[in-house]
């Protein structure tokens, strides 16, 4: 499943937001976020990143340390731009 999300900056001024500047504070304005799942007990961020980086320009893997309801890892990719795919 695919979720664009569009973010503003509430309550910042434009000058503010600016100066944060980078890719991963861009980040906040326009995503498409993962959620992924079923990946091996030991695979790391690292892992992931380098699986999903032919699919787009990845700008954060994120695991938590939790598990899902059925006990099984997560995690979400998040792209700033994403490729088209056929698999």
């Amino acid at each position: 499943m695919r979720e664009s999300v569009e973010r503003e900056d509430v309550g910042k001024s434009r000058a503010a937001s600016e100066r944060r500047g980078g890719f991963i504070h861009n980040l906040d304005k326009v995503t498409t976020s993962f959620f992924v799942t079923n990946f091996p007990d030991d695979a790391s961020t690292e892992d992931l990143w380098k699986l999903f980086v032919k699919y787009g320009r990845v700008g954060e893997v994120y695991i938590p340390k939790k598990l899902d309801i059925r006990g099984r890892r997560f995690g979400f990719v998040k792209f700033k731009e994403v490729k088209e795919v056929e698999m």
